[in-house]
Order: structure tokens, then C-alpha cells, then sequence
């Protein structure tokens, strides 16, 4: 069962770090330099341990023709889309941002965002503690407010999976448990949900009381996921 996001505790969130240390802990990038080709690097896990393996990574991602950023809760779909070789049939940047991102996930993508100019996506799942997943890495969050320039990317574009989706997909779905609807209701409040967008999405799950998660599309097949759920999101937004 999803937690909201206060239980994605994070032990760097509470030790003071320098803005150095923000940028290489915890951050699982996938590149080798060495062995494989340069449209595979997010194929291998490795761990960028300086800023001039930063500056390496950042510069050779310049020479690439990728279309976008995708940045996915859950691990299950970050292997799914990785083993189905999503990022080369669709030129796609992968990070796996593992549920609540920490803040140095958080930095990295707005860095990786800013020097690729690429747009960036979440994929997460569709429920409360998702969108602010999503609202964590666009828009920042109050405990990190004083750093949000260096931390936010309000650009950011949620890519689903959405309330519309479990209705237009027929996803298998579970109910909205009471915390699920006093958090939905709150994110009604929030100014970082204030489009139509948002509130046409909460107010449409709201009225359904259901939930769902990103697994869900496997009700498909496994590979539904990258041959037709991604593919008509990011057509849908004018990316590919």
C-alpha cells in the first residue's frame, strides 16, 4: 500500500550537507564510458563520485539527440522501460528517481534539464502522494523552500499516469482510502495544482474514488507500456 510522501523518509534530508555533496550522494546514474556505447549509457548503474565526472557526463550528453527527460517513481517501471530499450526507440533520458526523490535527485535533474534543454517528464502512479512527487521536483518543498532556485525544475510536465487514464484504460484500480481523499482534497488548495489541468484531474479522481498504479498498464501485456501507453502520451504532448 502507497505511503504518503512524509513516510519517504530520507536520511540526508536532515544532516546538513555542502551544495558539493547534494550533487554525487545518492545520485545512480547510468553510464560507462569505457565499454558501451554512448546512446546506452543509462543501461549500467554506476555512482558519479566528483564534479568533473558531472562535467563529463553533462558535456558528451550535449552531443546527443535526445527528446526527453523521463523521470519514474517506481523501479519496476524503470527496468521494464530500460529492458524493452525504451530510451533508444524513443531517444529518452531514464532516471529512476526512487518514490519521493531526495534532494540531490532533485538538483541533478534540474541540472541534467537545464544543460540537455530537454523536457522533463514524471511517470509516476496515479494517487495523491504521486502528484506530490511531481510537485516536489517542479515546484519544490516547504522544507527546502530557501533552496528551491537550485532544486526545483517548474517546467516539469506530469506525464501520468492520470485519473483520465484508469477511465480511458480501464486500469485495474483500488479504493481511495480516507487519507487518499483528505490529501486529494488538499491538493485542491494547493496553488502548485491551480491549472485547469489539475483541477479537472482531482475532481475527476475524487468523484471515481479509485486508485492506480503504474503496474497497472501491464494489464496489457508487459510491453504495452512502451509500445503504445508512452508513445501516445508523448505524441499527445508534442514530444517525438
Amino acid at each position: 500500500m502507497k505511503q504518503d510522501t512524509n513516510h519517504f523518509s530520507n536520511s540526508n534530508e536532515n544532516q546538513n550537507v555542502t551544495f558539493e555533496e547534494l550533487h554525487i550522494r545518492h545520485l545512480k546514474l547510468l553510464i560507462d564510458l569505457k565499454i558501451k556505447k554512448l546512446n546506452n549509457w543509462f543501461l549500467k548503474m554506476a555512482i558519479i563520485n566528483t564534479f568533473d565526472d558531472l562535467k563529463i557526463f553533462l558535456n558528451h550528453l550535449k552531443k546527443n539527440k535526445h527528446k526527453c527527460i523521463i523521470a519514474i517513481e517506481t523501479g519496476g517501471m524503470f527496468d521494464r522501460l530500460v529492458e524493452n530499450g525504451f530510451d533508444e526507440t524513443h531517444d529518452a533520458i531514464l532516471v529512476h528517481i526512487k518514490g519521493q526523490p531526495a534532494r540531490s535527485t532533485r538538483r541533478f535533474l534540474q541540472r541534467l534539464h537545464k544543460a540537455s534543454k530537454l523536457p522533463l517528464l514524471l511517470f509516476t502512479d496515479a494517487d495523491p502522494w504521486s502528484y506530490r512527487i511531481y510537485s516536489s521536483v517542479a515546484y519544490g518543498a516547504i522544507k527546502t523552500a530557501h533552496i528551491s532556485h537550485i532544486l526545483a525544475t517548474p517546467s516539469a510536465r506530469y506525464l501520468g499516469v492520470t485519473p483520465s487514464d484508469i477511465i480511458n484504460y480501464e486500469l485495474p484500480s483500488d479504493d481511495l482510502n480516507d487519507r487518499d481523499i483528505s490529501a486529494l482534497k488538499s491538493i485542491q488548495s494547493d496553488p502548485r495544482f491551480k491549472s485547469k489541468y489539475w483541477r479537472g484531474e482531482i475532481e475527476l479522481q475524487l468523484e471515481l474514488g479509485k486508485k492506480s498504479e503504474q503496474q497497472a498498464l501491464a494489464k496489457y501485456g508487459l510491453d504495452f507500456v512502451t509500445s503504445t501507453y508512452l508513445p501516445d502520451k508523448l505524441k499527445e504532448m508534442n514530444i517525438g
